[in-house]
């Protein structure tokens, strides 16, 4: 998610994706709240890359 990136180790393709996941999550929940502006401003930007 923009420059985080975090790394999952497991037996398959499908565990580690799915323990890189998790460790995103954690480290999404350690960031402080954006603003409603900030917010707007990188749905923006997440959509503008999605076309």
């Amino acid at each position: 998610v923009g420059d985080r990136v975090t790394t999952g180790e497991g037996n398959g393709k499908k565990v580690s994706k799915k323990r890189a996941a998790e460790k995103m999550l954690e480290e999404l929940k350690k960031l402080p709240p954006q603003s409603p502006t900030n917010m707007a401003a990188s749905m923006a930007r997440l959509k503008r890359k999605a076309d």
